[in-house]
């Protein structure tokens, strides 16, 4: 049975989210999802996205169609910002009460910080002690809220410039979900095709001067066949 991630792309359309050093996080977070998303498929796993272009859905109707879609998992995708400019690095929130929320968490965390800054594995508490972020308060699911790096930084802000350094951070988000659900990480090519026992070949015609040979390939090839010269 396959793995239903729901990829949840934060802010969109008239909402970008936190703005700096020519950055808006909803752009950002998109093609995190989007590299997420592709990463995940390519292993088998069921996706499900918030959004694939720019447009602005509410929280309440993103959990709701987590919830309803009948989710496993929920990656909720923010970058991050702060009025000190010197605040910098990968951060990432779990539910309160733990579980596979913590142990994906730090699933994804383990390979972050072997590239960049780690501020750690984290919650936030709200109200009577439930989750603050409504993705993982509200979602069945076990679920993540990851803030990639901060556009308010301005080195960091020049790391999620890089489409590269987006693909590896998606990455590292799918290993983390693949190790955490026991989805294999390594994709098995398909088997080569048979060889064949035996290889029959048609001639046709056989000629003394090259030039003559020449034009029968030429011939051949407009009427859409291959044909090769071999000299014996």
């Amino acid at each position: 049975m396959k793995l239903k991630v729901y990829i949840s792309a934060g802010h969109g359309g008239s909402d970008p989210g936190a703005v700096g050093n020519g950055l808006q996080e909803k752009a950002v977070n998109l093609k995190i999802a989007t590299y997420l998303k592709d990463e995940l498929a390519k292993r088998g796993c069921d996706i499900k996205m918030t959004r694939t272009s720019d447009v602005f859905k509410d929280l309440n109707t993103r959990t709701r169609e987590a919830n309803s879609w009948g989710a496993d998992v929920v990656v909720d995708v923010h970058c991050n910002a702060a009025t000190a400019s010197d605040a910098n690095g990968f951060e990432i929130f779990h539910s309160v009460v733990g579980g596979k929320s913590k142990t994906l968490a730090t699933g994804i965390e383990k390979y972050i910080s072997k590239r960049y800054h780690s501020r750690g594995v984290k919650t936030r508490v709200g109200d009577g002690g439930a989750d603050y972020f409504a993705m993982i308060r509200e979602t069945n699911a076990p679920a993540v809220l990851a803030e990639a790096a901060f556009v308010s930084n301005a080195k960091d802000a020049a790391m999620l410039k890089s489409e590269n350094n987006l693909k590896i951070i998606a990455q590292d988000y799918a290993r983390g979900v693949c190790e955490t659900f026991g989805v294999p990480w390594v994709i098995t090519p398909p088997p080569p095709p048979p060889k064949p026992d035996k290889i029959y070949r048609v001639q046709v015609g056989a000629y003394s001067n090259k030039a003559n040979a020449e034009a029968m390939r030429a011939k051949l090839k407009k009427a859409g066949f291959d044909a090769l010269i071999i000299e014996s």
